[in-house]
């Protein structure tokens, strides 16, 4: 999914499976770059999780990589 505004809200959100964990990264130079910070993991309790970046990231603009978790 794309991160998206809701009021002033900023949030992203993904397809899931339950009971999978995840991790969210963020990055605000370039995608390829190795430069990532962990900025939520948890796992899923549903089909989808949503996500208020603004709780990590004060400037959402940049690069966002879901990895599922073993």
């Amino acid at each position: 999914h794309t991160p998206q505004t809701a009021g002033e809200t900023n949030f992203i959100s993904w397809w899931t499976v339950p009971g999978l964990a995840y991790r969210l990264e963020f990055n605000s130079q370039r995608p390829d770059s190795a430069s990532y910070t962990n900025i939520w993991n948890g796992v899923a309790p549903g089909t989808e999780i949503e996500i208020d970046v603004e709780d990590w990231v004060s400037d959402p603009m940049g690069f966002f990589r879901v990895i599922a978790e073993p």
